[in-house]
Order: structure tokens, then sequence, then C-alpha cells
């Protein structure tokens, strides 16, 4: 089975159970599937196990090497390269210099909370954008016009 034929998985990275538990049941009741881990170094793990994410839920603050830790070493794999990512953060402010860098890696950036209807809305953009395509295309980069942004 290639990826294509596969049904959507998101990766969720948050070191807070109750947001990757509650980010879970809301993609599960809309039938995505989700992956958790509570550590970039657990999802980098993950990726090398095997796993093959549609999408990847990213939060920023985490102990160990952190979110933007983790898209550094995301994106130097080649086959990650084209991964959707968003970078959930509960940060009311995000530096500007962390905000280009994590935009320059490909992603995008929400602020929780999130509803769940928007969590559905961010997991579809990213879901429905060409995953594995290099390059980023700007409305990956920087969201499309009445995006969560």
């Amino acid at each position: 089975m290639n990826r294509s034929d596969s049904p959507p998985v998101v990766l969720l990275v948050d070191d807070e159970p109750e947001v990757r538990d509650l980010f879970m049941q809301v993609l599960n009741a809309d039938g995505i599937r989700s992956v958790q881990a509570s550590t970039a170094e657990h999802a980098l793990a993950l990726l090398e196990s095997g796993l093959l994410p549609s999408a990847v839920l990213l939060d920023l603050q985490m102990p160990g090497m952190g979110g933007l830790g983790f898209l550094l070493q995301l994106r130097a794999d080649r086959r990650y390269a084209g991964l959707p990512v968003t970078v959930v953060t509960g940060d009311s402010y995000i530096a500007q210099t962390t905000r280009a860098a994590v935009e320059a890696l490909g992603a995008s950036v929400s602020f929780k909370p999130l509803a769940f209807d928007e969590i559905l809305a961010l997991a579809h953009r990213m879901i429905g954008s060409p995953a594995f395509a290099p390059p980023f295309t700007p409305e990956l980069r920087r969201g499309k016009p009445g995006s969560l942004r």
C-alpha cells in the first residue's frame, strides 16, 4: 500500500497530554488518525521507525530539543522536506526571529487555544496540501486568506 492509499495520519507533538488527547479526539471523530509524541525526540523516533504522517501539529515550547529543534531535524531529512507542519503554540507572543525561522522552514504558526472546528480546518488544510512535494508554495508557508493564522 502506498502513501496515497492510506488514510491521513497527523503526528501530534506536544508535551501536554491534555492537548494531545483533545487534538486526538477531535481528529479521530472526523476520521483522521493521529499518533502522539510527548517530546520532539519521541516524534523523531516514531519517524525513524517508519511512521509516515500526512501532517504534523507541533508545539513550540517543550523539554529537550523543542519544536524548533524538531523542525530543523525534520527539514534536514529530505524524506520529510515537504511534510506539512503547523506550530501550534500556547505562547501569547513569538519573537519575530523565531517566527521567521519557523516560516523559513516551511511551517505555519497557530495559537492555542483552538476551537474544535479550527483544529479540523487546520488539519484538513494541511492534509489537502501536496505532502512531500517541495518546494513549498506561499500558501503553505503563510496560510491562505481566511486561514487560522
